[in-house]
């Protein structure tokens, strides 16, 4: 959610709805005893850089800690701190799921960075047997996608691997998508994996591990929303991250995003929680929706909000307003004795 008045322009396309709420309820969370937060996540670009400063200037003004966005991917990349009664807790926040564009840019000496998100990005692949490999290569040849690959990797585009017979490229996404091609490898079965990319790993690992050393408890929190062969199940790069992390010094891995809930793993004696479901999501009550929104649902200029939440619900008849699953949920609580955890109650 961001909390902003629609001072900034809209982006083409959001993380789905425009999202959006009065900073004046960042009261209603302290309340809660909601008194830190990550930021990072599909809908911090939804206004564009600005809506991510907007944002982060109303914490600002309501005294909440943040981490998850920035300025620059210094600033989104840090850990931020809050003394309790119980020792200093420290929160690095990422996201692997929203558009690219959001991501933060780092500065350099001669140059500013870029407001925007900690995005950890990853590959995705896909395994299949060798008959719907080679079914695959004959498309990807008939149709000049080998072709644009092999011109890709001559003009040292795109970070392409290796001409492979255990592997083909498929569809062409564009030479400025951030994956150009699908990917498709030779295995016994079908099955889907992702990798980590290795940098912004290594840029997590190195947040946590400044935090351990000034911090007596480290939080990791990402939004992910994709998944593995089923939405039930985390990515494979996910589960790489949570366990490298922790490996760090993360005394707790919190995953949110696809609107559900997601497997509990004790790593290490620490917890992973792969995803914890929506706590509240108000995602048809947004007072104002972008034109952009409209016209991709085929509504003209004179329709209202509510029209906009009724056809993509089907009048309530579809999406996630009538699975039950995404209405369940539970706040998590660990007790921990001698700095060990030793309970967790849902």
């Amino acid at each position: 959610m961001l909390f902003h008045d629609c001072e900034n322009y809209p982006t083409f396309r959001p993380g789905g709805t425009y999202m959006r709420c009065d900073p004046r309820y960042l009261e209603d969370l302290k309340w809660f005893g909601i008194n830190i937060v990550g930021t990072a996540n599909n809908h911090s670009y939804d206004y564009g850089e600005g809506g991510i400063l907007t944002n982060l200037d109303a914490l600002h003004e309501y005294g909440i800690p943040y981490a998850g966005t920035g300025e620059h991917m210094g600033d989104a990349s840090n850990p931020v701190y809050m003394d309790t009664a119980n020792g200093r807790v420290a929160l690095i926040a990422a996201t692997s799921s929203g558009p690219i564009a959001g991501r933060a840019g780092e500065q350099r000496r001669d140059i500013k960075g870029r407001p925007g998100s900690n995005y950890v990005r990853f590959e995705q692949y896909w395994e299949v047997d060798r008959q719907a490999l080679e079914a695959l290569r004959s498309v990807a040849d008939s149709l000049g996608w080998t072709k644009t690959a092999n011109e890709h990797r001559r003009a040292g585009r795109g970070n392409l691997p290796a001409e492979s017979p255990e592997e083909v490229l498929f569809l062409d996404h564009g030479m400025y998508a951030d994956d150009s091609f699908s990917r498709f490898v030779a295995a016994e079965a079908f099955e889907k994996h992702s990798r980590i990319n290795a940098s912004d790993l290594e840029r997590q690992i190195r947040s946590v591990r400044d935090a351990a050393r000034m911090a007596d408890w480290v939080l990791f929190t990402i939004h992910n929303h994709e998944g593995g062969l089923t939405v039930d199940e985390p990515g494979d790069h996910i589960v790489e991250l949570a366990h490298a992390v922790i490996d760090a010094g993360a005394h707790a891995f919190v995953g949110h995003g696809p609107h559900q809930d997601r497997g509990i793993e004790i790593y290490k004696g620490r917890p992973i929680f792969y995803s914890l479901g929506d706590f509240m999501l108000q995602n048809d009550a947004v007072e104002r929706v972008p034109h952009d929104n409209f016209e991709r649902a085929g509504l003209g200029w004179e329709s209202t909000a509510a029209d906009f939440y009724d056809h993509r619900s089907g009048d309530g008849t579809r999406g996630q307003t009538v699975q039950p699953i995404r209405w369940q949920s539970a706040v998590a609580m660990g007790t921990y004795r001698s700095r060990e955890l030793t309970e967790i109650v849902l």
